[in-house]
């Protein structure tokens, strides 16, 4: 009689292994996050829900609730169209809304937001800068007066992080949120943390909601801008600053 004990144990040796391999894996990435927090963007927003003494959160693009759960604030808000795991048990206080944010915005925003506004935003969606913007104008429809959105994937290292897809890291064309709020929005503050593929800071919101829709010829030109003109602008489209400005920012501003 042969003996295929070996061919079993193959297998749950492997299992075993992915594992520990796993296990050892999120060990690092805890610890890089606990010893390195200006890297990641979760920091500055819960810095931003501290110092602003913020009661109401927003993410748009939750994913797998990697850094909606991490964020602390007593209200917050989550949509995404296709999450990954998330939604199913959420905590007091958090709501989840499983569609497009453009839907949300149409169908839901109005009754989610009609006590209380936006304190602190992250826009995180889809990375396509026509999108993102829509999503920010959105946003700023319902955000308070001393609110702040965050946009994450303004800084894409190379061309390829900007324009192909290929189910690695892609940032998309969301750096073209930076050129249209430093040229057409006068009004507000924008730049831009060198951290976590770039975290774009928006601020000086009036509060009221009411704002004239971009020109679409405008939408048009910096749709059709390429990444070559972004990379050798780099510092000047997205007005970088170090990861560690979000303490000065937020403690000297209101």
């Amino acid at each position: 009689m042969k003996n295929y004990s070996a061919f079993i144990l193959i297998p749950e040796f492997s299992k075993n292994l992915l594992i520990r391999l796993t296990t050892f894996i999120l060990s690092i990435t805890g610890f890089i996050r606990k010893t390195h927090k200006d890297r990641f963007k979760e920091t500055h927003i819960n810095r931003a829900v501290k110092k602003r003494k913020a009661g109401s959160y927003m993410e748009i693009g939750v994913r797998n609730g990697a850094c909606f759960n991490q964020v602390s604030c007593r209200k917050k808000v989550g949509v995404d169209p296709a999450p990954d795991h998330f939604g199913d048990s959420l905590k007091e206080g958090e709501y989840f809304f499983k569609e497009e944010s453009d839907t949300f915005f149409i169908k839901n925003a109005d009754e989610v937001y009609k006590e209380e506004k936006i304190d602190v935003a992250l826009v995180d969606g889809l990375h396509e800068f026509t999108q993102a913007l829509r999503d920010i104008l959105n946003v700023e429809k319902y955000i308070s007066e001393k609110g702040i959105i965050f946009v994450h994937d303004c800084n894409p290292p190379t061309r390829q992080h900007a324009d192909v897809r290929d189910g690695g890291e892609w940032n998309g064309d969301v750096w073209k949120i930076a050129v249209y709020f430093r040229k057409y929005r006068k009004d507000l503050k924008f730049f831009t943390l060198d951290c976590d593929w770039g975290v774009g800071v928006i601020t000086g919101f009036s509060g009221d909601g009411k704002k004239d829709k971009p020109d679409p010829e405008i939408i048009r030109q910096l749709k059709e801008l390429d990444y070559g003109y972004f990379d050798k602008n780099r510092q000047q489209i997205l007005h970088l600053r170090p990861s560690s400005y979000s303490r000065f920012f937020l403690k000297f501003s209101h």
